[in-house]
């Protein structure tokens, strides 16, 4: 990404900097690094997890539906953050998503 951005996509605006090593939306990260085949597993696992946090909203548990509700506003920053910076390819990133994806898979009935 860096090299083709500095000599191809950069606008004059952004002469500040110039030296952008990843892309800074979620969408053009994944085809960047993955490939189309990754951004269609990258899709996948954001549509599991959005499944999974939904269906655990309708739970009996009290505590299900809190943490849901919690890993839900989790995953959305994560998302609104991810079309304007990183969002899954720093390693604390990625554990933190991956743990989300876990978590609400467990209070899915």
């Amino acid at each position: 990404f860096l090299y083709a951005y500095r000599g191809r996509y950069m606008l004059p605006s952004a002469w500040q900097e110039p030296h952008l090593s990843h892309a800074h939306n979620i969408v053009l990260t994944y085809l960047t690094r993955l490939g189309v085949v990754g951004l269609v597993v990258g899709l996948g696992l954001h549509v599991t997890f959005w499944r999974a946090g939904l269906n655990a909203l309708t739970a009996d548990d009290r505590n299900s539906r809190a943490l849901s509700i919690g890993l839900i506003g989790s995953v959305a920053y994560t998302v609104a953050h991810g079309m304007v910076d990183a969002s899954f390819f720093f390693p604390d990133l990625a554990i933190a998503f991956l743990l989300m994806l876990g978590l609400v898979q467990s209070g899915r009935r």
